[in-house]
């Protein structure tokens, strides 16, 4: 990098560790999971958007819009949808479980302790698989940039996340998803519009498919929008965001306005990967945006640019880093002695956590494949078991205590079956299999459930009036 790229990296760095250092240390549990509950709409808005837009949901994309257009932002306005109508009608009552630190707390209260313990294992599951896709992203991009060999530039990132997050916690992971907000909503939109000026205005449609091309064939691009409504609905990071709102309001503008920002977003990350490609005229074997990044930006810009990405990746990973480590300590010891939630046990064990989990994450990063199919992989473990149980139970207050787990893990089952038991024949995605068999277990368990309940209860009437 050019000496201006240093001094821009330099001076993100310092914004970054002032942030992390005027934040308040995490004095307890409370503080280390949901902020004390006082986080604003906007500052909702700012961490929620910085939290999901992650590598699949800017270098990802951009690589998929490069090899077949526009298509993609609609691949991926699903997600925008899901997240409109979880602010409407979803976040706002989440603010009722006032107790409640983690997923598997609000499950617990529907459907049992043993929910939440297996809540707490898919949560570490998932977040693990989700850091794993940060590391490999910030990786890749410092690698790039430093030459730096992969596995000591995807440790260093561990580092710096693990070290910011465990000081302050959630409300450490706000405040500097603000900053990292406002780094990345400036950076990458500029590139754009350097890519514009260099390439000519009238380049952004020119040869670029607008209809469905033959290489993503209809019976796959519903799964994929599928994925992208559920696959990320009420994951712990943005659950956890309703739970820290200040208020019910509060929590339903930061969702919405966050769903509103998904949708320009996706729309400038595909800009970047159809300019790069109208510009080439050939498919780029690599990241696009790295390619993008090296070839059409000037010294001082490309060192901003480098720091958006940089921004977009932290961002997402720290959320998930502390919803991994709260998620170990309310859902799985919690009958432990170090349940205390105020003690400083409590705290300290968080913080090992952590850096356990931001390791291991780390290490499986090194296998994983493209960001957009290592997104898909981790929709197949949370969709098809999580998401339907857990609004049903948000939306109702009586649903039976055992529909819920039944749900989860009939999901689970069938889905490992569809995807690795049978290798998903008639291309018939396990997802969608596993979301069929989760409703059809949730249901049939409610109605027996409340059959048996109605036949319990005519029959102690007539004992009853006997009795009388």
């Amino acid at each position: 990098m050019h000496v201006l790229d240093w001094l821009v990296v330099v001076a993100y760095s310092l914004g970054l560790a002032g942030t992390a250092y005027f934040v308040r240390r995490a004095k307890h549990i409370e503080d280390f999971s949901v902020a004390s509950r006082q986080i604003p709409a906007l500052m909702i808005f700012a961490t929620l958007a910085a939290t999901y837009i992650g590598p699949g949901y800017s270098m990802g994309l951009a690589d998929k819009a490069s090899q077949q257009g526009y298509i993609w932002v609609l691949v991926f306005l699903p997600f925008c949808l899901q997240t409109l109508l979880v602010g409407l009608f979803i976040a706002p009552r989440l603010q009722t479980f006032q107790h409640a630190h983690t997923v598997g707390e609000i499950l617990e209260v529907r459907y049992g302790t043993a929910t939440k313990f297996l809540t707490g294992i898919l949560t570490l599951a998932l977040m693990t698989g989700f850091m794993s896709i940060m590391a490999r992203a910030s990786g890749e991009l410092i690698s790039s940039v430093t030459a730096m060999p992969l596995t000591w530039a995807a440790f260093l990132s561990t580092a710096i996340v693990v070290t910011y997050t465990s000081f302050g916690g959630i409300k450490g992971d706000i405040t500097s998803d603000v900053f990292q907000f406002i780094v990345m909503s400036v950076g990458v939109p500029l590139m754009v519009v350097l890519l514009l000026v260099r390439e000519g205005g009238s380049m952004i449609t020119r040869q670029v498919p607008l209809n469905i091309p033959d290489s993503l064939p209809l019976f796959k691009l519903l799964p994929l929008l599928l994925g992208f409504f559920l696959g990320e609905a009420l994951i712990p990071p943005y659950t956890v965001r309703a739970l820290a709102s200040r208020n019910p309001s509060a929590a339903r503008r930061g969702f919405v306005l966050a769903a509103i920002f998904g949708g320009f977003w996706f729309v400038v990350c595909a800009a970047i990967g159809v300019l790069v490609r109208v510009s080439t005229r050939e498919e780029i074997g690599g990241n696009v945006v790295l390619y993008a990044m090296r070839t059409y930006l000037p010294p001082g810009l490309f060192g901003l640019i480098f720091c958006a990405f940089v921004a977009i990746i932290i961002s997402s990973w720290d959320s998930l880093l502390n919803c991994a480590a709260t998620s170990f300590q309310f859902d799985l010891l919690a009958a432990t002695r170090f349940s205390g939630h105020a003690s400083r046990k409590a705290l300290g064990l968080a913080r090992a956590t952590s850096l356990v989990i931001g390791v291991l994450a780390t290490f499986l990063a090194l296998k994983l494949p493209s960001f957009v199919d290592g997104l898909m992989y981790c929709y197949t473990l949370w969709a098809p078991t999580i998401v339907l149980p857990l609004v049903i139970g948000v939306l109702m207050e009586k649903p039976s205590r055992n529909a819920g787990p039944a749900a989860i893990v009939v999901g689970g089952i069938a889905t490992g079956i569809w995807e690795w038991g049978l290798a998903c024949p008639l291309g018939a995605p396990s997802l969608v299999v596993g979301v069929l068999f989760n409703q059809l277990a949730f249901w049939t368990v409610h109605c027996l459930s409340n059959r048996s309940h109605r036949a319990q209860i005519d029959r102690t009437i007539p004992r009853t009036l006997e009795r009388v």
